[in-house]
């Protein structure tokens, strides 16, 4: 018990040495001006010198530190996927069509602005809304929903039989050359996954990507620890895993989109989807779906309805909006496997891509590493030996202002995010790290890291 409680003292007194004194993580760094690793280690040296050797106190102070450090093992061998450039995607809610103003709305140039930054990306006009063209406008657009709203039963085959004879019409018309997509299920549960199973069988032949919804949890109840947890984040991996086996089973090799998808249904949930928070969510997705095979996914939305849009309706881009900007402009198709070393990875989730040859810094051969920290002390990441010594640039983000978690603002690297202007993005700074550094991680927050001159054979 004695020792336990020294160990106790020495966690607390490291993570009183780590803490800003605004309640932030400061890292290891702040036992003095300097980067994580070997510095700090030599101001440890000197407690160490100065306590003597036998200290339980900094014995434990040095277990705690052992502790927060974590090895990466990176798989690069051959990319693990494929996914298109276009992967990370999003919507309009054609509700947004019913407002007078709809078309001075799409017309701003800051709002195309903001949209120009997502580019490549495809954009799904899609919503309850949308019904107005064929059926009547309360209907739900998702064929399993049909029955709840309208007390209409329309089965897989069925479905799958009208999508064969809409492929027909297109062909013989001059939209001949148009992709088709469906049926646009929600969660893969019970009726749903029957339907989906039937359609494919009936019209799968027809589509080009199997599309499907989805959200972790209903906006009416959902919390702030709900948005943090990792084991709501778990739940993701259950649905990809059933699609992709249902998909398999009736149309081997057909490619599956996300054709929605955002934090929490019925809009989102006030005050937690449209802040800093939704980001670990919002990261976790694409790494999960990229690293499961989902080729594209659709975000819902990128402006005008609920509280899950990217940009608010004063044409703010929010917290998920600058994480979708720097998505884009680091990360590019060839997806490869990254994992943490050791027992527990749930808390402290990492992927790995080939970096964007797009963006101008970076090269064929460099890999940008991205990761979410959920702990509530900082971690600092290891590189795999063959990687150690290259040079990284950090892309650090982290909430603005007093709200934390729950703020609309955030920071690059320290640097508040913001327009230069009505039409102008700013520049993404990134943070240059010297060779050998670890990767930083504080606690609640997520980044990108991009290895520089890694000369990695996948992404060549």
């Amino acid at each position: 018990m004695e020792r336990s409680g020294r160990c106790g003292a020495g966690r607390r007194w490291l993570e009183s040495r780590t803490r800003s004194p605004a309640g932030g993580s400061r890292g290891a760094s702040s036992l003095g001006r300097c980067q994580p690793g070997e510095p700090e280690m030599l101001r440890l040296s000197l407690l160490l010198w100065l306590w003597g050797p036998l200290s339980p106190l900094v014995q434990c102070i040095l277990a705690a530190q052992a502790e927060d450090v974590v090895e990466l093992e990176f798989s690069t061998q051959r990319p693990l996927h494929l996914v298109s450039p276009s992967f990370l995607s999003i919507t309009i809610d054609a509700n947004l069509a019913t407002d007078p103003r709809f078309l001075t709305f799409l017309g701003s140039p800051k709002l195309r602005a903001l949209a120009r930054g997502l580019s490549p990306a495809y954009l799904r006009f899609g919503g309850t809304k949308t019904d107005f063209l064929i059926f009547d406008p309360k209907k739900e657009p998702k064929p399993n929903s049909f029955w709840k709203k309208a007390h209409i039963s329309i089965d897989g085959l069925q479905l799958g039989e009208d999508y064969i004879e809409l492929h027909k019409l297109l062909r013989k018309s001059t939209l001949k050359n148009v992709k088709l997509y469906g049926p646009d299920v929600g969660q893969p549960r019970g009726k749903t996954v029957k339907l989906l199973r039937s359609f494919l069988k009936a019209g799968g032949e027809v589509i080009d990507s199997v599309t499907w919804h989805h959200y972790y949890l209903n906006g009416r109840i959902a919390t702030k620890e709900d948005f943090l947890s990792p084991d709501v984040l778990d739940t993701f991996i259950l649905s990809v895993q059933k699609i992709l086996q249902v998909v398999e089973e009736t149309r081997p090799g057909k490619k599956v989109w996300l054709g929605e998808t955002s934090s929490a249904y019925g809009g989102g949930a006030p005050l937690l989807s449209n802040t800093f928070a939704a980001g670990f969510m919002w990261l976790d997705k694409l790494g999960l779906s990229a690293q499961m095979g989902i080729e594209v996914v659709m975000r819902q939305v990128f402006f005008g309805a609920g509280n899950y849009h990217l940009v608010d309706k004063n044409f703010e881009p929010l917290p998920d909006y600058w994480l979708s900007l720097l998505f884009k402009k680091l990360v590019g198709s060839k997806v490869l496997m990254a994992r943490v070393k050791g027992p527990d990875r749930s808390k402290l989730r990492v992927y790995l891509h080939c970096t964007n040859i797009n963006h101008p810094r970076y090269q064929e051969g460099d890999l940008t590493l991205y990761a979410l920290n959920l702990y509530n002390v900082t971690k600092h990441l290891k590189l795999p030996y063959q990687l150690f010594n290259k040079p990284v640039d950090k892309y650090l983000v982290k909430p603005l202002g007093p709200g934390g978690l729950l703020s609309k603002s955030v920071q690059l690297n320290g640097q508040a995010l913001k327009m230069v202007d009505d039409q102008t993005l700013p520049a993404l700074t990134e943070k240059p790290l010297r060779p050998g550094s670890s990767l930083g991680l504080p606690a609640f927050s997520y980044g990108f890291f991009v290895i520089r001159n890694a000369k990695v054979a996948a992404c060549l």
